[in-house]
């Protein structure tokens, strides 16, 4: 039980980096918007900080999302999985639509 809940405490912890990214915050903007301390912020990211539900209210008041939002955590997925998904993909794809996927992937990443 342990384990499964310090997994779901990093996939709390990166929804909340995914959120904070896409409103183009640093670590220290968010603490400032939610009045916590930044280093918390980045413990609460890496997994390593169960924020209480004061915390979690702060947080997403400081995002501008509702609190429900962080915890939407379904697409959230550890990066060796999405590799291993990723993998398995191209192993069962044609050279044709693997070059259209790197030319998609090189466009993305600009």
């Amino acid at each position: 039980m342990d384990k499964e809940i310090r997994d779901q405490g990093r996939r709390f912890g990166r929804r909340v980096r995914e959120l904070r990214k896409r409103a183009n915050m640093t670590q220290e903007a968010l603490g400032s918007a939610a009045g916590i301390n930044f280093k918390y912020v980045g413990a609460v990211e890496r997994g390593e900080e169960n924020p209480s539900l004061s915390i979690i209210i702060k947080l997403a008041t400081g995002l501008g999302v509702e609190p429900v939002e962080l915890f939407e955590l379904e697409h959230v997925q550890p990066e060796r999985t999405l590799r291993a998904q990723a993998r398995k993909l191209l192993d069962e794809t044609s050279s044709a639509d693997i070059q259209r996927f790197v030319r998609i992937m090189k466009a993305l990443s600009r």
